[in-house]
Parts: structure tokens; C-alpha cells; sequence
């Protein structure tokens, strides 16, 4: 049952290496004619030495002729030369190649990941797959997968095949019972590496890619700048070595045991191969002695007996190699053939779409409600909530009241467990996400600012428009710090990669990324607390200025700053999950709720604060 199940895998895993070179076909049909070529020249090198060499013996031995002997010396050395010429520079073109391929499938795992849904790619089992898919072209806890390594042993193992077919038609002029006794040794050989490779497989693919991701990250943050300050404010050099110590022993651990089995295996079979082989040597010997084949009929057999074991064992080799590959691969093409789960269901009539392209955009969640993977407990509990078309929507609560949340799902990174979203009184589920996107766009406390230049922190690919630039930038009161730096709006953020790069102040940096949103112009903005990294006043005033910038626009805020919330239409209170208060500012303190709780509290804190600075200042 093993075997069959071996041998149907093997099968299997070996299809992946045809489907990696349609790949490469589409990429490179070049690639394929020199690979052609490659597999031609591999399999005939070898029989160059047995013809010549047993021409030249008969011509010393047999007819004496020395002057036709050194012609075929002569004309032997002349076809290697050919033959090693012609592999070098194959050689050099393949790299070339390899180096394009990796290029281009490292490409295709961007792609299909930056097109997986948000909740996808917060899935570590997913990440997991993205590592394993990696693993074929930057080999890190495999390296016996690369890329490299796999086209090479692909053409091995053809030209192998080759070169076995062609001493075959020689062995069996001497007896077919050698060629089935080696034959037969090979067999078993290769039946207890593939049980070997198969349990470095399941080590590998339960447990080293999981453990060399961990390992990755506290590598990460004990180099990258970005946990620099905190790495050295609270001297963590040592307990991140100390983790890092600790998977990297989980890690030996395994490795041991798969190495140990892997090993004794080897040793059988390789004794096995060794006893058959000295065997059929000693057997030719005898032959030779017993005059029953001539001494230039023993070279041909013993160099054809060399061929044949160096051809099994390459195959051995290579179908090894290649089954772990074809294991790999299989991880490949399942991530990048993975669906995301965005919906496929889009609209298509042109009336809605004219609607979703619509710059009056009113929301509404319809008794939406949303528990996270794994979980019991819902994070969002039978939530209403419409949004009218250019409202100022503030959203506040406690800590866990689901606020960021509900942002994430109407930003569409995750999908209601029950209940649905509509925009325009159409359902979100049903938008193709690239035209959804279009009309949304969102600040997060957690914002990133790359290392390009600032124009293209500003706008990406998108080309800018030089007006509303200018006005945003002025009403964010930061146009004049990007005119006094070095390269104006095109110099470099950050030294990560350039010593001449701009390190800019926390709240400068919140200031582009709300310039960022407001350049992209969609009709529906939210902002989840982009400001508080800003004092009270600075985050009032940039609210102020952005609420008159976003006039035309439906605006949803998040801000734990009870004080941000006056100038909104309307405020919704979030606890446990639910909207439990709704109004504007004078409604909500006049019901003396929750959102009264909060905002006097606030304002008692911070009266405090200032109170304690006055008397420090004496």
C-alpha cells in the first residue's frame, strides 16, 4: 500500500516539474531549445571516451596501426573540446535565465498575495504557504528545493535516461542477468530514499517553515531601524537572542531526527550498491582472465559498467531531488492558484455602477454581525447603522468596543459573519473590489510611510495634480517644511536606503498621511485615530481644517479625543459590540449616557493636566 501511495506521489510530484516547465516556456521559449540542447550534449559525452578508447586499443593491439590511433586521439580530444565549449557557455545562459525566472514567479507571488482579502493574509497557516512557496527560489529551511537546482537535476535526470538506454544495448551483449541484478539493486535503493525524503518532507513542511518564520521575525526586529529605540531603551539584545536560541534547538531537534533516519537509510542502501557492484566487476574480471572477451571488449564493458552505475545512482539522485522539489512546488502552485475570498458575484449592469462611481455616497450596515476566526464570542452584535451621504460620522467607545472593527469590515477586510453592507442600496459584497476601492480611502493610527520619495508617499503610481497638492499641504500647514527640505517633494523619506534621505517628526509624518487621503479624492473617508500622535490642539485644528476640506465627502472618525467629536453630524457610542447612543454632541450630553461618562471624564483628565502644569511653573 506504501508503495503504491510512494509511487502515485512520486508521479505526481514529478508533473509539477512538466507544469514549472510550461511555466518557463511562457516566460522563455530560448530556454526550453538550450535546455534541448543541454540534455543532447550530457547524454553522448560519455560514449565519446567508450567509442575512441576502444577504437584506439584494436588499432594498437589489433592492427598496429599507431599513426590511425593518434588520428582517433586526436579527433576524440577535438569532440570533448566541442562538447565542454559548448556546456560552458550553455552554463552561463542558464544562469542568466534562472535568475529571470525567479524574478518573475517571485513576481506572481506578490501579485497573488497583495490580491488575497486582509483577513486572508492575517492567517498564519496562509503565511505559512507564502513561506513554502518562497522556499523554491530563496531557499531558507529547504535548500535542497532551489530553483536552480531543480531545472539542473530535471535535465540530469533526463540525460541519465539517455545514457542508461545506451550502455543497456551494450550490458546485454555480455548476459541480461547483470543488467537485472543492478537494476534491481537501483530499485531498492530508490524505494528507501523516497521513504527517507518523505519523512525530511513532513519535518520540513510541519514544522521547520513555522519555526524559521519565528525565527525570521526576531531576526527582523533585532536589526531593523524600526524597533531600534525600544530593542535599546529596554536592552532586549539578550532575550531576543535567547528566543532565537530557543526555536533554533526546536529546529535542531527535528533536523536531527529526520538526519538520523535519512542516514541509516542511506548506509543500507549504499551497502547494498557497493556488494552488487564489486560483484559485476569481479565478474568481468574473471571473464577477461578466461579469454572469453578481449581486453578492448573489457574497457567497453567496464566504462559501460561506470556509465550505468553513475547513470542509476544520478537517477537515484535526481528522482530524489526532484520529489522533494515536486513536494515544494505542489505548495507553489496551490498558493498561487488560491482564490481569495473576495466576492466573485459583481455587479454588472451600468446603472449600479454608475451608482458605485457616484460621488453621493450614503452606507448602511443591516443588522450586521462579525466574530473572528476561532472564536465564540461576536465583536459585532446586531449593528444598524446608515450613514447619509456627506456626514460627518464620529465613532467612539471603550477600548474593545468593536470601533476598528466595524472600519474593517466597511473597508471590506473582513466580511460580516451575518447580516450585509450596502452602498448607494447596493450590497459591498457584490463590488469588484479594485472599483470599490476606488471610492473609499482610510487613515489608521498604524499608518506607514514607505522609504521613496515624497511624491511618491503622496500619490504612488498615480500622477499628481500640482494644485490640490499645494492646497492640501497648505491647509495641513506642512507645505513649508516640504519646501525647505533638501529635494522639495522629491526628496527621499527615510535612510534605509540613502544616507541623503529625510527622517520626518511623528507629526509631520501623520500630517502626509492624512495629505495622502485627501489627494486621492474618494467620496468616503475614514479616519481610525491617524492624529494621536498630535497634541489635543494640533488634532483639533487639523480636524477643523479637514472637516471643511471634506465638505463634499461622507467622513467617518475614530478618536478616542471626546473633544474632536463636536464638529460631526452625528456621533454613534459603541459597547460590547453595539451601538447603544446616537446623536449629535448636545444630544448625547443631554441624555447623560455613555458618551457623558466619556466626555466629561476626558475632560476632567486633561483639566488636571493643565491645572498640574501651571503649579509646575512656579
Amino acid at each position: 500500500m506504501f508503495i503504491f501511495k510512494s509511487s502515485k506521489e512520486l508521479i505526481v510530484y514529478l508533473l509539477n516539474i512538466i507544469r514549472l516547465y510550461k511555466k518557463i516556456w511562457s516566460i522563455s521559449k530560448g530556454y526550453i531549445f538550450s535546455s534541448v540542447l543541454i540534455v543532447f550534449l550530457k547524454s553522448i559525452h560519455p560514449f565519446n571516451s567508450i567509442f575512441f578508447l576502444k577504437i584506439i586499443v584494436d588499432e594498437l593491439i589489433g592492427e598496429s596501426r599507431f599513426e590511425y590511433a593518434v588520428t582517433y586521439a586526436f579527433l576524440f580530444c577535438l569532440l570533448e573540446l566541442i562538447i565542454r565549449s559548448l556546456n560552458a557557455i550553455l552554463w552561463t545562459y542558464e544562469q542568466k535565465k534562472i535568475l529571470e525566472f525567479k524574478t518573475e514567479f517571485i513576481k506572481e507571488i506578490n501579485i497573488k498575495t497583495m490580491s488575497l482579502s486582509y483577513q486572508q493574509v492575517e492567517d498564519s497557516k496562509l503565511l505559512d504557504e507564502k513561506q513554502k512557496a518562497l522556499e523554491i527560489f530563496y531557499p531558507r529551511q529547504a535548500h535542497f528545493m532551489d530553483l536552480k537546482n531543480t531545472l539542473i537535476d530535471s535535465k540530469q535526470l533526463v540525460a541519465f535516461i539517455v545514457q542508461l538506454l545506451g550502455v543497456l544495448t551494450i550490458m546485454l551483449t555480455l548476459t541480461p542477468y547483470v543488467f537485472i541484478i543492478l537494476l534491481s539493486t537501483y530499485f531498492i535503493s530508490i524505494l528507501l530514499n523516497t521513504i527517507a525524503s518523505n519523512k525530511e518532507f513532513n519535518v520540513w513542511s510541519n514544522s521547520l517553515v513555522n519555526i524559521g518564520r519565528r525565527i525570521g521575525y526576531f531576526q527582523e526586529i533585532s536589526t531593523d531601524y524600526a524597533y531600534a529605540k525600544e530593542m535599546r531603551i529596554n536592552q532586549l539584545g539578550q532575550w531576543v537572542v535567547d528566543k532565537i536560541y530557543y526555536y533554533f534547538n526546536s529546529m535542531k531537534k527535528d533536523v536531527t531526527n529526520s538526519v538520523r533516519v535519512f542516514t541509516l537509510i542511506s548506509i543500507i542502501a549504499n551497502t547494498l550498491q557497493i556488494i552488487v557492484n564489486s560483484s559485476v566487476y569481479f565478474y568481468l574480471g574473471y571473464l577477461a582472465y578466461q579469454s572469453i572477451i578481449t581486453l578492448s571488449e573489457l574497457i567497453v564493458y567496464v566504462n559501460s559498467l561506470g556509465i550505468f552505475i553513475l547513470a542509476l545512482t544520478g537517477i537515484t539522485s535526481c528522482l530524489i531531488s526532484l520529489q522533494k522539489a515536486g513536494m515544494h512546488l505542489s505548495t507553489y502552485f496551490n498558493y498561487v492558484n488560491k482564490v481569495s475570498n473576495y466576492s466573485q458575484n459583481v455587479v454588472d449592469s451600468k446603472q449600479e455602477l454608475e451608482l458605485i462611481n457616484s460621488q453621493d455616497i450614503t452606507i448602511e450596515f443591516v443588522h450586521v454581525w462579525y466574530k473572528y476566526p476561532n472564536q465564540d464570542s461576536y465583536t459585532i452584535k446586531d449593528l444598524n447603522l446608515k450613514i447619509e451621504c456627506n456626514e460627518k460620522l464620529a465613532i467612539v467607545g471603550e477600548n474593545g468596543a468593536g470601533k476598528t472593527t466595524l472600519i474593517k469590515l466597511l473597508l471590506r477586510f473582513y466580511t460580516p459573519t451575518r447580516g450585509s453592507i450596502f452602498i448607494n442600496g447596493i450590497n459591498i459584497e457584490g463590488i469588484e473590489i479594485a472599483d470599490y476601492m476606488k471610492n473609499i480611502t482610510a487613515i489608521f493610527q498604524d499608518f506607514n510611510i514607505l522609504n521613496f520619495s515624497l511624491s511618491e508617499n503622496l500619490s504612488f503610481d498615480k500622477e499628481l495634480n500640482k494644485d490640490s497638492l499645494s492646497k492640501v499641504l497648505t491647509d495641513l500647514d506642512i507645505g513649508k517644511v516640504i519646501e525647505d527640505l533638501p529635494h522639495g517633494i522629491n526628496t527621499e523619506i527615510g535612510r534605509l536606503f540613502n544616507k541623503e534621505g529625510v527622517e520626518l517628526s511623528g507629526g509631520q509624518k501623520q500630517k502626509i498621511a492624512i495629505a495622502r487621503a485627501l489627494i486621492k479624492n474618494s467620496p468616503l473617508i475614514i479616519l481610525d485615530e491617524p492624529t494621536a500622535m498630535l497634541s489635543p490642539k494640533a488634532e483639533y485644528e487639523i480636524y477643523t481644517n479637514f472637516a471643511q476640506l471634506t465638505k463634499d465627502k461622507t467622513t467617518v472618525y475614530i478618536s478616542h479625543r471626546m473633544s474632536s467629536c463636536r464638529f460631526c453630524d452625528r456621533i454613534a457610542v459603541l459597547d460590547d459590540g453595539k451601538i447603544v447612543e446616537l446623536g449629535n454632541h448636545k444630544q448625547l450630553m443631554e441624555l447623560n449616557g455613555e458618551y457623558h461618562n466619556l466626555y466629561t471624564k476626558q475632560a476632567e483628565f486633561y483639566k488636571n493636566i493643565n491645572d498640574n502644569s501651571i503649579l509646575n511653573s512656579f
